[in-house]
């Protein structure tokens, strides 16, 4: 996952390009191009989904072995509740999933609380993203206008004005709006009248 996320990011997935507005000749920053998420990077994160859920199963599969030797245990899953949402819907819902697990067992699995709204409730939400990654592909990544660098950009003007380099200095600002997910045509800044590009500011 880590290096199918970097390769994207390595990609350049989003470019910046400049236009100029024709009333008051104010240069502007804007996005060109935004790639999409390759699906590489989806099916990996379904497939994470998919062995966490099964690592649980597989406990709660050793828990019943260990207390019913030799059965069959088809019916075993680990005892997340996806309807519940307080503790007597869990118990209800879990009912079939533990049967021939040791009771200390379970009531340490119950103590988990894996419903929703429960001490466990991420447990909750794995289950249902997994459930979700096997019928359609999950949105792995959005990206959005982090922020602006606009003592590169005063700098720039500085230098213009002075003849030479100025000291460099960097100053970050968020903006308002992140524009998340970027699209094409987002306007990330405006520069001044006849101003000319400058793309060593980081956007």
């Amino acid at each position: 996952m880590d290096s199918a996320i970097r390769a994207f990011l390595d990609s350049n997935p989003c470019k910046v390009g400049t236009k100029r507005d024709p009333d008051t000749r104010k240069l502007i920053y804007y996005v060109t191009h935004v790639a999409d998420v390759p699906t590489e990077i989806t099916q990996i994160t379904g497939d994470a989904l998919g062995n966490m859920v099964s690592i649980l199963d597989h406990l709660a599969y050793r828990l019943y072995l260990k207390n019913t030797p030799g059965g069959l245990g088809r019916h075993v899953y680990f005892p997340i509740a996806r309807n519940a949402t307080n503790a007597a819907e869990y118990v209800a819902e879990r009912e079939r999933k533990i049967k021939g697990i040791h009771p200390t067992v379970i009531a340490a699995l119950d103590a988990l609380e894996p419903y929703k709204g429960g001490k466990g409730h991420q447990f909750w939400v794995l289950n249902e993203l997994n459930n979700l990654s096997k019928h359609r592909d999950l949105i792995a990544v959005g990206s959005r206008f982090r922020s602006v660098d606009l003592g590169a950009h005063v700098m720039a003007h500085m230098e213009k004005l002075l003849g030479h380099a100025p000291p460099s200095l960097s100053a970050f600002f968020k903006p308002a709006d992140p524009l998340c997910p970027l699209k094409v045509g987002d306007e990330l800044l405006t520069g001044a009248p006849d101003e000319e590009p400058n793309f060593t500011v980081r956007l």
